[in-house]
């Protein structure tokens, strides 16, 4: 059974398993919006699948707390994954497909990363936790956020920052502030950050 849309940073994206029915891939975020790709997990290990192939894509450290989404026109997919916990860091893998169904992944987050390096106001050194929210323009831009992690050694845990990137080159179109954030893109804001502030 398919969890509905909607998980944990975007209302866009679809929890890669559904946490009550146990270790299964939910068939809506798995399947592109073309039927052509298929991504399947076995072992902790993720593979991008179509009729003629299967590649793997990773493993992942905890496949409970992935989201994903594929671009309208399905020739690219982002996943939000944690390396640990619900307060784990957060980033964002993404691929691009390409004529050959071959998945080719790239790092979209440097900009934002750079951008949002000020952003937390912590006792130690903390990396900003990153994830897609949206794709836009039929998926050549993403609607990022970057969030100051909710640890308590950050006087502003919780924090937020949006961006419009552009994903063929990385750079920032925009950048957002929380207030900015939540009035212009409210509607697409996951669980952990649709909250009031």
């Amino acid at each position: 059974m398919a969890r509905k849309q909607g998980c944990i940073w975007s209302e866009k994206f679809h929890c890669f398993y559904d946490s009550h029915e146990g270790p299964e891939l939910s068939a809506q975020a798995a399947c592109s919006p073309n039927h052509i790709f298929y991504i399947s997990s076995i072992e902790r290990k993720l593979m991008l699948v179509n009729h003629a192939s299967s590649t793997v894509l990773a493993t992942y450290v905890n496949p409970g707390l992935m989201e994903i989404s594929w671009a309208p026109n399905s020739n690219a997919f982002s996943i939000n994954v944690s390396d640990g916990g619900g307060v784990g860091s957060w980033g964002v893998d993404y691929y691009t497909v390409d004529g050959n169904g071959l998945p080719q992944k790239h790092d979209v987050t440097i900009q934002v990363s750079k951008a949002s390096e000020k952003l937390a106001k912590c006792d130690e050194q903390e990396e900003p936790n990153i994830a897609m929210l949206s794709w836009l323009n039929n998926g050549q831009g993403a609607l990022m956020v970057a969030e100051v992690p909710p640890h308590s050694s950050c006087s502003n845990m919780g924090a937020l920052q949006g961006y419009r990137v552009n994903l063929s080159g990385g750079e920032i179109l925009e950048v957002l502030s929380e207030s900015e954030l939540r009035q212009k893109w409210g509607r697409v804001l996951g669980d952990r950050i649709k909250r009031i502030p």
